[in-house]
């Protein structure tokens, strides 16, 4: 249980923030006095989260009298988390600290394995992980499953339903059910600190159809798939048509009109690129060509790739079931 303080959540972002700190940096960065700040760093050093790591052994001359500053730091290892990605032909797997180090991490091939013989295996191997790694199940935060679009179509919305619960029933702790988009963008903001911007773009370019998310946690939903408008190319001229259409139809031009267009009428603060191939340096060659003002410090590259793509999924997990708690 942790205490009931609305500091507890600013006290390990400044940790995650800055390093380690002592009592006396928490109540100056809190603005907050040193005896209350004293009583809510005992509350978090009992239950866990925090850990005392030493002393200041570079005091100055000024301050050689009265006690050395003890310094505090996040105990990552606090709770754990498993990420499921459930993608065509392979699941990976992965447990996690809350920092997204990877204590372990597999992948199962599912060519010609049967939907529910790979709900079974799924099963086994997440409990597998928690025996390997003699997890105490207060440790475990939940698990985090991403399903791939192309998989998740072929899912009735109470099969989705039944699945979830399977897998509770079984590791006898939370699941959630989320979109690898969204918990691509929130493993860059809490893994790999690349942004901290709540209304962005994500290009997945590991879909066929190049779909682009736009993410405004500050303006009500969480994200959402956006509809391209369309352009046909007639002479040297872009030409706009009110239907709608998916990038997978478009060349290069076509789909940086495109983008542009919503760009323009969105302008989110970052654009996220994931899973670049050979026409991505092309797509930006076009972007800066019809928009000058179009810039690079606007596109970042995700850490993310098939190999840690479960990181997506356990990112999901510790901000659903650890940030938006605290």
């Amino acid at each position: 249980m942790r205490p009931a303080n609305m500091n507890f959540g600013k006290v390990l972002r400044l940790l995650i923030q800055h390093g380690p700190l002592s009592r006396i940096d928490l109540a100056d960065l809190l603005s907050l006095t040193r005896a209350s700040v004293t009583i809510l760093v005992n509350d978090m050093l009992h239950m866990g989260v925090l850990q005392e790591i030493g002393e200041d052994h570079k005091r100055s001359p000024k301050n050689a009298r009265g006690r050395k500053k003890i310094y505090l730091s996040f105990n990552e290892n606090f709770r754990l988390a498993v990420g499921v990605v459930w993608m065509p032909g392979q699941l990976l797997l992965g447990l996690t600290n809350l920092l997204g180090q990877t204590l372990e991490r597999i992948s199962i091939p599912t060519v010609g394995i049967k939907r529910e013989q790979v709900t079974d295996r799924l099963k086994r191997e997440v409990l597998k992980i928690l025996g390997r790694n003699w997890i105490d199940p207060d440790c475990l935060l939940g698990v985090a499953v991403c399903i791939s679009p192309k998989i998740k179509s072929d899912w009735k919305e109470e099969e989705l339903g039944s699945f979830q619960m399977e897998l509770e029933a079984a590791v006898h702790k939370p699941v959630f059910l989320g979109a690898t988009a969204e918990g691509i963008g929130a493993a860059e903001q809490l893994f790999f600190s690349s942004f901290s911007s709540t209304d962005y773009f994500l290009l997945d370019f590991s879909e066929d159809n190049w779909p682009i998310y736009w993410f405004f946690a500050d303006r009500g939903d969480t994200f959402r798939e956006l509809e391209l408008p369309c352009f046909v190319k007639k002479g040297e001229e872009l030409v706009y048509l009110p239907d709608q259409c998916r990038a997978s139809h478009l060349s290069v031009d076509l789909f940086a009109a495109s983008f542009l267009c919503v760009f323009r009428a969105i302008r989110p603060e970052k654009v996220l690129l994931y899973h670049l191939d050979e026409k991505t340096e092309d797509i930006f060659r076009a972007l800066k060509k019809m928009d000058g003002t179009f810039s690079e410090q606007q596109m970042l590259k995700s850490h993310l790739d098939e190999e840690n793509l479960y990181l997506a999924a356990s990112a999901l997990c510790v901000k659903i079931f650890f940030w938006e708690t605290v």
